[in-house]
C-alpha cells in the first residue's frame, strides 16, 4: 500500500488560520496602552500561555500520528501471520485426513455358490 504523506501541523495551521488582522493605523497605535501597564502584560502572558498551548498540542498530535503509523504496521505484520498460520493449518489437516484412511470399514461377506 503506498503512503500518503500528511501535511505537518504548522502546514495545516497556516492553511485554516483566520485572516491577519491589519495592523494598526498610528492613530490606532498611540491608543494603545503602554508596555508598563497591567492590561499590556496580561495580553504578553496570555499570548505566552498559548504558545505553549500551541507547541503542547502540535507534540500531541504528532505523538498520536506516529502511534497510528506503528498499530497500523503491528496490525499489518498480525494479519500477515494469521493468514501464514492459517494456510498452515490447512495443510497439515489435508495431511492429517490422508493419514487416517478410511472412517467405515466394509465387511464384505462371500458365499460360495455352488
Amino acid at each position: 500500500m503506498p503512503s500518503r504523506r500528511r501535511p505537518s501541523p504548522d502546514a495545516y495551521a497556516e492553511a485554516h488560520a483566520p485572516a491577519a488582522e491589519p495592523l494598526p493605523k498610528r492613530a490606532e497605535a498611540e491608543d494603545l496602552p503602554g508596555k508598563g501597564s497591567g492590561r499590556w502584560e496580561e495580553l504578553e502572558r496570555e499570548n505566552r500561555d498559548l504558545q505553549i498551548t500551541t507547541r503542547a498540542k502540535d507534540y500531541f498530535i504528532e505523538q498520536l500520528q506516529k502511534d497510528r503509523d506503528a498499530f497500523a504496521k503491528e496490525r499489518g505484520a498480525l494479519i500477515d501471520k494469521l493468514v501464514a498460520s492459517s494456510e498452515r493449518i490447512g495443510v497439515l489437516e489435508t495431511k492429517l485426513l490422508q493419514l487416517e484412511g478410511p472412517q467405515e470399514v466394509r465387511k464384505v461377506q462371500v458365499v460360495a455358490e455352488g
